[in-house]
C-alpha cells in the first residue's frame, strides 16, 4: 500500500547522507553511484513487472485480449501489442518495453545533468507524481523518455541522425511532434537577460491577478479545432468547477507555490549560464565539452522557464494538461541544477530541498486518499502468480 512512499523517502534519505543535502557525512559522497544504482534497478523492477495498475493498463490489455484496434490507431504501441498476440507472447512484454522507454533516458539524462544530485532527481521523479503518472499514461511517458533522449543528444553532438530518430517517439505517441517543434523553437530563440525579466514579471503578474476563467476561455476558444478529433474529449470545458479541476490537476507536477520563485530564478540561472559558456569560449583552455553541456544545461533551462510562463497562465484545459508533461518533466533535471549553482544561497537550497521532501510526501498521501488513477495498491505479476 506504502510502497511508493516508503521508496521515495529511502531515496531522499540516501540523497540526505551520501549527496550533503542538509549537512556533510565524511566518507558517505563514494557511496552515492552505488546507490542511485540499486534504485534505478528497484525503479525498474517495480515498473516492469506491475500487474493491473494505472489507468490505461486495462485499455491496452482489453486491446490485446480482443485483437481489437483502438481509437488510436496507428502507433508503435498498438502494432506491438497485436504482434504480442499473435506470437502468442505475454502483455507484459508492451509494460517491459515501456518502462524500459521512459525510464532509461531520464536516468541516462540524470547521470550526464545532475552528477552532483542524482539521488535527489530520482526522488524529484517520484515525488513530483512523474513516475506514477508514467504508469497511468504509459504511451505517452515512453514517448516522452525517447523524445527528450533524442533531443539531448542531438543539442550535444549536433548529429543529424538523432533528429531522424525523433520519428520513433512520434510514431508512439503524435503528441510529441508538437512538442518537439516546440523544444526546437526554443532552443533556437536567443532571448537577452532583461527579456527574461520582463517575461517573469508578466508571467508572475498574470498569475497574482489574473482568474483561472480568462486564460481557461481562451484556450476553450481556440481548441475548439479539436472538437471533431479523438482529442475532443481532451479540448472543452463545460463550467467553472471543471476549469478549477483541469488547473489543479496542472498544478500537480509542480507546487503553486514554487512558481514565483522559478519566475524569479531561472532568468538568473539562464543568464549565469550563458555567461559561463561565453568565459569558456573567450579561454585559451577551451573546454568543447564543458561548453556542449552548459549549452544543454541551458537548452532545458529554457524549456523549464517557458514551463513556468505556460502555467502563471492558468489554463484549465485537459488537452493542455497533457501536453504541459512533455515541459513538466523537465524538473528532474532543473531543480537539481539550480541546487548545483553557486549563485543560490545554501540556506534557500536547504528551504528548497525539504520543500520538495515535504510536498513528496504530500503527493503519495493524497494519492493513497484518492487512489492514484488507480496506480495504488501496488501489486506485480508475482503476487498474482503466488495467489
Amino acid at each position: 500500500m506504502y510502497v511508493y512512499l516508503i521508496v521515495n523517502c529511502l531515496i531522499f534519505l540516501s540523497s540526505s547522507l551520501c549527496e550533503n543535502l542538509f549537512c556533510r557525512f565524511k566518507g558517505t559522497s563514494k557511496y552515492a553511484t552505488l546507490l542511485y544504482k540499486f534504485w534505478c534497478v528497484i525503479l525498474l523492477f517495480l515498473s516492469a513487472f506491475r500487474y493491473g495498475i494505472g489507468t490505461d493498463y486495462w485499455v491496452y490489455y482489453d486491446e490485446y485480449l480482443n485483437a481489437a484496434w483502438r481509437h488510436a490507431d496507428l502507433n508503435l504501441i498498438s502494432y506491438t501489442i497485436h504482434f504480442l498476440k499473435i506470437c502468442n507472447l505475454p502483455f507484459q512484454i508492451i509494460i517491459i518495453i515501456c518502462t524500459c522507454m521512459f525510464l532509461l533516458p531520464v536516468m541516462y539524462l540524470i547521470r550526464q545533468l545532475c552528477n552532483n544530485y542524482k539521488l535527489f532527481s530520482l526522488g524529484v521523479l517520484m515525488g513530483l507524481s512523474y513516475y506514477v503518472y508514467s504508469y497511468n499514461i504509459f504511451r505517452q511517458y515512453a514517448a516522452i523518455g525517447l523524445m527528450l533522449l533524442f533531443l539531448y543528444k542531438w543539442v550535444f553532438t549536433l548529429e543529424k541522425r538523432y533528429l531522424f530518430a525523433l520519428i520513433i517517439p512520434v510514431l508512439i505517441h503524435p503528441s510529441s511532434l508538437v512538442a518537439i517543434l516546440v523544444y526546437c523553437i526554443i532552443d533556437k530563440v536567443k532571448v537577452k537577460y532583461k527579456i527574461l525579466q520582463i517575461l517573469a514579471i508578466l508571467g508572475i503578474a498574470v498569475f497574482l491577478f489574473v482568474p483561472v476563467s480568462v486564460g481557461s476561455w481562451i484556450i476553450r476558444e481556440g481548441f475548439q479545432l479539436f472538437s471533431n478529433t479523438i482529442y475532443g474529449g481532451y479540448s472543452t470545458s463545460q463550467d467553472t468547477a471543471f476549469l478549477m479541476r483541469i488547473y489543479n490537476q496542472n498544478m500537480e507536477f509542480v507546487p503553486k507555490m514554487l512558481i514565483i520563485p522559478f519566475l524569479i530564478a531561472l532568468p538568473i540561472m539562464l543568464n549565469r549560464v550563458n555567461e559561463s559558456r561565453n568565459d569558456l569560449k573567450r579561454s585559451s583552455e577551451m573546454d568543447k565539452k564543458q561548453i556542449k553541456l552548459l549549452y544543454v544545461q541551458e537548452f532545458f533551462l529554457k524549456i523549464y522557464f517557458c514551463y513556468f510562463l505556460l502555467m502563471s497562465l492558468k489554463i484549465g484545459s485537459e488537452i493542455v494538461t497533457r501536453f504541459l508533461m512533455y515541459f513538466s518533466i523537465v524538473s528532474v533535471w532543473a531543480i537539481p541544477m539550480l541546487l548545483n549553482s553557486t549563485d543560490i544561497n545554501k540556506w534557500i537550497k536547504r528551504i528548497l530541498i525539504l520543500f520538495i521532501i515535504v510536498v513528496s510526501v504530500r503527493y503519495h498521501i493524497l494519492w493513497l486518499n484518492g487512489n492514484g488513477c488507480e496506480a495504488y495498491p501496488y501489486q506485480n505479476i508475482f503476487s498474482i502468480i503466488l495467489r
